[in-house]
């Protein structure tokens, strides 16, 4: 029985553009958005077209280069009140689960394959603490906790999860 829901080309393709869009990498041209979804160019152009035409994309006619567009300011306020409701509802335990054990803990949101963390604890008392990144999505086998949910709940249940993961390096080890 395949459980594997039956995705919309197009839509898929629209979503594949707008991952090209990174933090290290916020403004791309179209001949790299087409090189990286493997679209033909004329393919990227109308979806392009059409994304822009929607705010999703905004088109710098200086640069000839594309970027995020307004569309998701609004959409980000939404998820930003959901991640505050998180964080209000865990910080207590966050907070003390830091103090008991003196450890830096971490409040993190599984998003497909990458992990963000939304809310460091950090206790108040010790010699030295790690700083994390907030908001910043990392790779599920980067993180420790990320490692964890590999080990005892995707791979269990899905031992090829990992055959179409193309990993990066973050660290020389």
């Amino acid at each position: 029985m395949n459980t594997t829901p039956k995705l919309i080309q197009s839509v898929q393709r629209a979503i594949d553009i707008l991952n090209c869009f990174t933090n290290s990498k916020p403004d791309i041209s179209i001949n790299e958005i087409s090189a990286k979804t493997k679209l033909n160019v004329n393919t990227a152009r109308g979806l392009i077209n059409t994304m822009v035409a929607n705010n999703l994309l905004l088109l710098d006619h200086n640069t000839n280069l594309y970027r995020l567009g307004s569309f998701f300011l609004s959409k980000a306020g939404i998820i930003q009140s959901q991640i505050r409701s998180y964080i209000i509802l865990c910080k207590p335990l966050m907070n003390a689960l830091a103090e008991k054990y003196h450890i830096t803990a971490s409040l993190q949101i599984v998003n497909q394959d990458e992990i963000v963390t939304i809310y460091c604890a950090y206790p108040v008392s010790t010699s030295y603490y790690i700083t994390l990144s907030e908001y910043t999505p990392l790779p599920e086998y980067v993180t420790s906790s990320g490692k964890l949910l590999l080990a005892h709940v995707l791979l269990p249940a899905r031992p090829d999860y990992l055959d179409d993961i193309e990993f990066k390096p973050y660290t020389p080890y």
